[in-house]
C-alpha cells in the first residue's frame, strides 16, 4: 500500500495533474462527439509490450476512440515516449480528491498486468501475454490478488 510522503510527492503531483488533464481532454472531446469512447492502457511494470502497442495503433485508426497510455515510475521508458502517454500512479488515487470523477468516462481499462485499482465505470480487461506469465504471490497477497481478479470483466489468454 502506498503512503504519501516527501520522497514520492513528485509522483503524486504528476498523478493529480495528469488525472486533471485526462478529465479536461475527455470532456472537450465528448462534448464535440457523443460517440467517442475512451480507453486507458495501463503499463504498471517495466515489461515493454510491443504487441499491446500494436493493438493501440490499430485502435487509433477509429476516429471515435481516444486512447491514453498510462504508466508509472516502474514502467518501461518506451511507454513514456508514446503519444498520449501520461504518468499516473494508481497507488496514489486514494489520496487524490475526486479521482473517480476524473476517470468516470473511461469506457475500457486494459492492462497486461493485474491491477488492483480501476476506473469507476470502465470495463476492465486483462491481457495475459504468455501462458508462462502467471501471477506468483505469497499467501499474504493471494487474497488481494483473487479480489483483483473479481474486478476484471474479461481475461484474454494466449
Amino acid at each position: 500500500m502506498k503512503s504519501l510522503n516527501i520522497k514520492n510527492f513528485k509522483s503524486y503531483i504528476l498523478t493529480f495533474f495528469n488525472l486533471l488533464k485526462i478529465y479536461l481532454i475527455i470532456n472537450s472531446r465528448f462534448k464535440n462527439n457523443k460517440k467517442m469512447k475512451f480507453i486507458l492502457f495501463y503499463f504498471p511494470v517495466k515489461i515493454y509490450q510491443e504487441n499491446i502497442l500494436d493493438l493501440v495503433k490499430k485502435m487509433k485508426k477509429n476516429e471515435n476512440i481516444s486512447i491514453f497510455l498510462i504508466y508509472n515510475k516502474y514502467s518501461s521508458s518506451e511507454i513514456s515516449k508514446q503519444k498520449n502517454s501520461l504518468l499516473i500512479d494508481f497507488g496514489y488515487l486514494r489520496f487524490v480528491p475526486f479521482s473517480n470523477i476524473f476517470l468516470n468516462k473511461i469506457n475500457l481499462f486494459i492492462s497486461n498486468y493485474v491491477a488492483y485499482i480501476y476506473p469507476p465505470n470502465s470495463i476492465n480487461i486483462y491481457i495475459s501475454h504468455d501462458i508462462t506469465d502467471i501471477q506468483m504471490v505469497n499467501e499474504e497477497v493471494e487474497k488481494k490478488l483473487f479480489l483483483a481478479f473479481l474486478k476484471i470483466d474479461y481475461i484474454f489468454l494466449s
